[in-house]
């Protein structure tokens, strides 16, 4: 069988040529540039030009997850994560693209920030690229945020009544007694 190799050493930082039973002849990609693969069977010798692409996309993830909840009139930042061809991360939140299949109930703005509106469910969609991924954004009942006593600081006769009333405020912004 012919054997194979880079043609020369300054190519052999580029890309690595497999001699190996089963795998012979398999160039494997170690950075990007141009380069030069050579198979010889004693002096007989053959070449080929490889030009080796920088690593491309292949998928994503939301770092949060792919099923989220939140209360209603909650914001929360999510941040995407690029998986690319080489086996490396990147952080892709400066080039994401988002969508909301229902804004009335879940919004999500270009800094990937979502905000929880109303309840039930949407689906959020990232793209990067042509590569998209998309999480599902369950909004529940809103939570009670604080306790507010009325009225405030009151003074009262030994011996006498004092009716106070409290009013909650829910992280939707709104408030009951």
């Amino acid at each position: 069988p012919p054997r194979w190799a880079p043609v020369s050493v300054a190519t052999s930082t580029i890309a690595s040529a497999s001699n190996t039973d089963g795998s012979r002849g398999l160039v494997t990609a170690l950075a990007s540039g141009d380069i030069q693969v050579q198979a010889a069977i004693g002096s007989v010798t053959g070449s080929a030009s490889i030009e080796i692409a920088p690593a491309v996309l292949q998928s994503l993830t939301v770092d949060q997850g792919s099923i989220l909840t939140f209360p209603a009139g909650i914001s929360s930042a999510l941040t995407v994560t690029g998986h690319y061809s080489d086996g490396s991360t990147a952080a892709v939140n400066g080039s994401a693209v988002w969508s909301s299949s229902n804004v009335a109930v879940a919004n999500v703005n270009v800094q990937g920030v979502v905000e929880a509106v109303n309840v039930g469910t949407a689906i959020l969609t990232v793209t990067v690229q042509s590569i998209s991924t998309q999480v599902s954004v369950t909004v529940t009942s809103a939570l009670v945020t604080g306790i507010t006593l009325t009225p405030q600081n009151p003074s009262v006769a030994l011996g006498l009544p004092l009716q106070l009333i409290a009013i909650a405020s829910y992280s939707d912004g709104s408030t009951a007694d």
